[in-house]
């Protein structure tokens, strides 16, 4: 990358300071009930409105988004905030399909959620990029037809969203390529031991199979059947090896996506102290969703009497 990012990576280390810490985390986990939960989150700078945790939580993200917004220099940061776009685009077509009026969405990303919806039902989809162009005519082509699916579209909207995005982080760096392809990865190891767990066919694992990771669909297909050591032997040299061990030996699947999206947040950890690349600002931006997930699953968690050891097993880890 280029000087261009010192300014805004300055701005980013001095809040580095403000993210949540493990004593943070434990604060949390130690409240009793609802409104206690709700005064630690007070305390540790996500806001307040009573025990209506979605407003506190919606405007939390909606501060992350605009931050990333204002440090997108050159576009460089489009393929993190698009996916914001992908989610609303996938309510959006999920209502079309269905007949209803979506009300709940994530914040805009490069796009406005009206601007989506009237190009959804309008059909006037130029304005938009040619791959989220590809996806609503495309669905609007099934519905005509009467073959479409709510789980169709989830596949057919994520794959549009994977493989966009690595077209986008050409603009972003080699670690932003590294990390969507990983990402990749550990959604097709999902889906992989997911489909196996549920005694599906291979052929629904294969529809469901995302291009542009490291792993190759045949890798998936040639040991669809197999376990132990014949399962990880085409696995040995890759990073995901431990993982799918655990997982062949009965692991559970919420574990593994924790762990996941530990390795995901450590590749922009290990990439934090460069300056001169968007590196601080991905990993201060990956780390404040991180804690919002963790925010969120202890407060379902307060809400519902859910034992401490259950949550900290889902939990991901933290920035520092």
């Amino acid at each position: 990358m280029s000087y261009k990012f010192l300014y805004q990576n300055a701005q980013i280390k001095s809040r580095e300071s403000k993210l949540l810490t493990q004593q943070g985390v434990q604060r949390l986990l130690d409240a009793s009930d609802a409104k206690e939960a709700s005064r630690a989150l007070a305390e540790l700078g996500f806001g307040t409105d009573g025990e209506n945790f979605d407003v506190v939580f919606k405007r939390a993200e909606e501060e992350n988004v605009a931050l990333l917004k204002e440090m997108n220099e050159g576009g460089a940061l489009d393929a993190f905030l698009i996916e914001n776009d992908y989610i609303n685009l996938k309510i959006l077509l999920k209502a079309y399909v269905a007949g209803t009026n979506a009300q709940t969405f994530a914040p805009n990303g490069l796009f406005d959620v009206e601007a989506l919806q009237t190009a959804i039902e309008t059909g006037e989809v130029a304005a938009l990029p040619r791959q989220m162009q590809e996806i609503i005519l495309k669905t609007q082509e099934a519905l005509a037809g009467g073959q479409i699916s709510a789980h169709k579209l989830d596949i057919d909207v994520d794959k549009t969203q994977y493989a966009h995005q690595l077209e986008l982080c050409k603009k972003s760096g080699k670690v932003a390529k590294e990390y969507f392809e990983k990402r990749i990865d550990y959604l097709n190891i999902s889906s992989f031991e997911r489909a196996r767990r549920l005694n599906l066919d291979q052929s629904f694992f294969e529809e469901c199979f995302i291009n542009g990771g490291k792993i190759a669909l045949t890798t998936f297909q040639s040991v669809w059947e197999l376990h132990g050591e014949e399962l990880l032997k085409p696995f040995k040299e890759t990073a995901y090896f431990e993982d799918l061990k655990a997982l062949d030996e009965g692991g559970k699947l919420v574990v593994f996506e924790a762990k996941s999206d530990n390795a995901l947040l450590k590749l922009w950890k290990g990439e934090k102290d460069d300056l001169y690349s968007i590196s601080p600002i991905v990993a201060f931006y990956m780390s404040r969703k991180t804690e919002l997930k963790i925010a969120k699953l202890i407060v379902a968690g307060v809400k519902n009497h859910v034992a401490p050891q259950i949550i900290k097993e889902r939990m991901r880890e933290l920035y520092a």
